[in-house]
């Protein structure tokens, strides 16, 4: 899966060593997913949640903030939309 927005967590790579392993791995596993559908996304991260507008919260290990995503399914493509 070819993943937009890098530049978005940056600061957690930076700033929070514990949090920014996770990140990379994160960040590895996302670019090589299959996803087709969003129970996909379930099955490999139980603890995501999923919200109305289709944007899904990762929460991050060692952390309080959640990473969240748009995917386009179709074209593979995951768009990091922000870190709250």
């Amino acid at each position: 899966m070819r993943l937009i927005g890098k530049d978005k967590i940056q600061i957690i790579l930076r700033t929070d060593e514990p949090a920014s392993k996770w990140m990379r791995g994160w960040v590895a596993e996302l670019e090589h997913a299959t996803w087709k559908h969003p129970e996909d996304v379930s099955r490999q991260f139980p603890n995501i949640r999923l919200s109305e507008d289709g944007q899904i919260a990762f929460p991050i290990n060692s952390c309080s903030k959640e990473v969240y995503i748009k995917i386009a399914f179709q074209q593979n493509i995951a768009i990091i939309t922000g870190i709250q």
